[in-house]
């Protein structure tokens, strides 16, 4: 399980990939948690941030959160 968090101007968000391959979900926020299919596929090849993370093997020791959030922006329209 790999777990990592992104940190906007508002909130940390927490998330969490389950299952290798698949999207990942928001570990926690309040007392939920859930499915946030809708903002982690971005890219036209449908790649989601668990297999992003994946292919660079973010570690906590690497500040994976500032990279995900750049990755994030790249992301954008």
């Amino acid at each position: 399980r790999n777990t990592i968090v992104y940190i906007d101007k508002n909130n940390p968000h927490i998330f969490t990939n389950d299952y290798y391959g698949k999207i990942l979900t928001e570990k926690y926020k309040g007392n939920y948690s859930y499915s946030l299919d809708a903002i982690v596929s971005f890219s036209k090849d449908d790649k989601s941030i668990a297999e992003e993370i994946e292919n660079r093997n973010f570690t906590e020791k690497d500040n994976c959160w500032l990279d995900l959030a750049e990755w994030l922006k790249s992301k954008g329209d």
